[in-house]
């Protein structure tokens, strides 16, 4: 229970600071371009002050290549007087001349160095005044390179440059370049340990609001800088000698602040900070307008449906006239977040309102544990007939997202592969099945594979293909798995037809959707029902370099459209909340009165209690993980590095990487991170299925190729 006041037993409104995650900003930084094997790579995520930015490819356990003529690093250091800059490097030995690298800081020239083809230390004394806190870019541009193939030495089309182990910055007087690595700040004994000399970024997380911040001032001393990443962010600062402690009371009441202060050289031991709490509120339920327990519920998925694909999102094209009709007299949410680019991780979230820590099916040869518990169970034990329709192996009892169905129609085991996706026939098998349905209420999930690729519906919906275009690209999972990692192979031409094409693919499955509406009106089953509309993941044509889904967690393989038109209800709404799709099964739920499994983390889009935070993934090959905090994102690397901080307020297309400008925003989503993955209910081992040849064949034919 809750700490207390001596004497009175009332609650302790002071607590110690939460949180594991803290950064040093150091005077000297090493950045070791080697990386973990992977049965070495950390747990968690790891936090530091630099990140590969253009030029290299990916790194190895022994370093990395630098491929284009110039390359890049990004990072945040303390400034200090008298540095330099210290590499080592090899020229790759393919070259057709010597190798010559010219560094360059934040502008500023340091040098030219002549290689030779051997390990060598190259060293630049760094000028006074050229570094700086945040945002540093450390330039190479070299003066040749040269393909692997061209020098007789393999199928390498990379053009190689040099080879490098480390990058450091430190003291002029230090000769070893290993002599001041800044592992940063640790908890040992509930109090920091913190390595200097540097600035310390400590984040102060909590629960609810805080007015108050009692601290310990490290030595040397000097000024505290508050910040507040709350929604009126503000910074404040306080003076005071080493060893003071102090007490600062907020302009505002927040829950998320960091601390930032210099540390002397050597190890520091602070005490956590003690936050003083304001008083709490209870929230009670205040789900709007309703007309009492929904008689049906619906679920209607588009696979691969981007959020601004559609009509009542603002499309220049009609692709979505019938689910703009549902739109306009339900409630449609803006930003909404599938937690992975791919289906067979982001339907058990879906279905269970549990996320990928905990039901663990990330992969093709993935089921969900029998004991996790979906919303056709529940539904089912409510007294609900549930039926369930997909046309995609990754969503079926296969996988076991088939749990509670007492009918599941595995549409995609159809022999042949086009009629399989084709919406209609699906639409036509669902119609079918709402003729002969008792006076039980109806759970129906129906889950179409288009605008999901290939992108090749019939002829009556290519409204925006030009019909003077003569490139290769036709729509088919081919030509898409050809070019989905290779923007250089697809003109504009050939772009625009692939975006004509979803746009069409899209058209025929909002026309099949529309006959299943029409039908469950004809069947009486609309106006009272519970209808959801909404995708999977969303789809990428190469915003990030990447066509298709899968393999990144930037927000146009993420962002999905949601519509929910409640019973009864025949006004539009538009809501700009946060939600992710582990909040499908708590809304469904509190809308038919059925109390959510205690393992449910999502939380209901009509009540009170609003998300700040979304855990992200992509798949296994990629390997990429990333939390959504509001409207910031950062992201880890495949190795587990964290590289990338995002504000998709001022920045939605992900175009400006806060990490080297913003070290304290990017310590404070990292403590938030460890927060929410703490608090993932604990997994349930997914089972593993054999894949049989015809799944196989499926799979392969959708483009998942693991």
């Amino acid at each position: 229970g809750p700490a207390t006041d001596e004497g009175n037993g009332t609650p302790d409104p002071w607590r110690p600071a939460g949180g594991h995650r803290a950064l040093v900003v150091g005077e000297s930084l090493e950045m070791n371009l080697r990386v973990p094997a992977d049965d070495a790579l950390p747990e968690r995520p790891r936090l530091r002050a630099w990140r590969l930015a253009e030029g290299w490819a990916r790194p190895t356990v022994e370093g990395v290549w630098a491929i284009e003529s110039v390359a890049a690093l990004d990072f945040a250091a303390t400034p200090a007087p008298n540095r330099q800059l210290v590499l080592e490097i090899r020229p790759y030995h393919g070259l057709d001349g010597d190798q010559q690298v010219t560094l360059r800081l934040n502008g500023s020239d340091l040098g030219v160095h002549s290689l030779v083809p051997r390990w060598q230390r190259v060293q630049s004394k760094v000028p006074d005044g050229v570094l700086q806190e945040t945002g540093n870019r450390l330039e190479l541009e070299f003066s040749r390179i040269r393909t692997p193939a061209d020098a007789g030495m393999g199928p390498d089309t990379r053009p190689l440059a040099a080879f490098l182990r480390r990058v450091a910055v430190l003291p002029a007087d230090v000769d070893r370049l290993e002599a001041r690595n800044h592992p940063g700040a640790r908890v040992v004994d509930d109090a920091w340990e913190v390595q200097g000399p540097g600035r310390l970024l400590l984040p102060v997380l909590a629960d609810r609001a805080f007015d108050t911040i009692e601290l310990e001032v490290p030595p040397p001393g000097g000024v505290v800088r508050v910040r507040s990443l709350g929604d009126d962010a503000e910074s404040v600062e306080v003076e005071g000698p080493a060893g003071a402690s102090l007490s600062l009371r907020l302009p505002m009441p927040t829950a998320q602040v960091v601390l930032e202060m210099a540390v002397a050289d050597g190890t520091v031991r602070l005490p956590r900070p003690r936050i003083h709490m304001t008083k709490g509120t209870k929230r009670t339920p205040d789900r709007g307008v309703g007309t009492g327990p929904p008689k049906d519920v619906i679920v209607l998925i588009l696979d691969a449906m981007r959020a601004d694909s559609t009509g009542f999102a603002g499309h220049h094209r009609d692709t979505t006239p019938n689910i703009d009709a549902v739109a306009a007299g339900a409630s449609v949410f803006t930003r909404v977040t599938a937690q992975a680019p791919y289906t067979v991780c982001s339907v058990p979230t879906m279905l269970t309102g549990v996320g990928f820590h905990s039901h663990l099916v990330q992969s093709n040869n993935g089921r969900l544990s029998a004991a996790e518990t979906t919303l056709a169970e529940l539904l089912q034990d409510a007294g609900y007939a549930t039926l369930g329709f997909s046309a995609t192996p990754n969503n079926s009892p296969r996988v076991g997202t088939g749990q509670g169905y007492e009918v599941f129609d595995d549409v995609w085991r159809t022999p042949d592969f086009a009629t399989a996706i084709d919406p209609h026939v699906m639409a036509d098998r669902v119609k079918a099945a709402l003729d002969g349905l008792d006076e039980r209420p109806l759970h129906l999930m129906v889950h179409w594979v288009p605008p999901h690729g290939p992108y090749t519906p019939a002829q009556r919906f290519r409204l925006w293909s030009d019909p003077d275009y003569r490139g290769p690209c036709d729509g088919s999972q081919d030509y898409l798995l050809s070019v989905m990692d290779y923007p250089e192979k697809v003109s504009d031409e050939d772009l625009r037809e692939m975006v004509a094409l979803y746009d069409a693919n899209l058209l025929a499955a909002d026309d099949a959707l529309g006959q299943v509406v029409e039908a469950l009106r004809h069947a009486g089953r609309w106006d009272d029902a519970l209808v959801i509309i909404t995708s999977d993941h969303g789809e990428a044509f190469y915003e990030h370099g990447r066509q298709g889904h899968n393999s990144t967690i930037y927000e146009e393989m993420l962002r999905v459209p949601l519509v929910v038109k409640r019973p009864g209800q025949t006004e539009g709404e538009v809501s700009d909340r946060l939600v992710s799709l582990e909040d499908l099964v708590p809304t469904i739920l509190a809308e038919v009165d059925v109390a959510p499994p205690d393992r449910v983390v999502g939380v209901d889009v009509f009540g009170k209690d609003d998300r700040s935070t979304v855990l992200l993934r992509s798949t296994r090959q990629q390997r990429l993980t990333g939390l959504r905090w509001r409207d910031h994102k950062v992201i880890a690397d495949r190795f587990r590095s964290v590289d990338e901080v995002y504000d998709l307020e001022a920045d939605p297309e992900e175009r400006h990487n806060l990490f080297a400008h913003d070290p304290g925003l990017t310590t404070f989503l990292m403590a938030l991170w460890d927060r929410q993955v703490n608090r993932q209910p604990p997994s349930l081992e997914a089972e593993e299925t054999a894949i049989t040849d015809d799944e196989r064949s499926m799979l392969e034919a959708l483009g998942y190729t693991e």
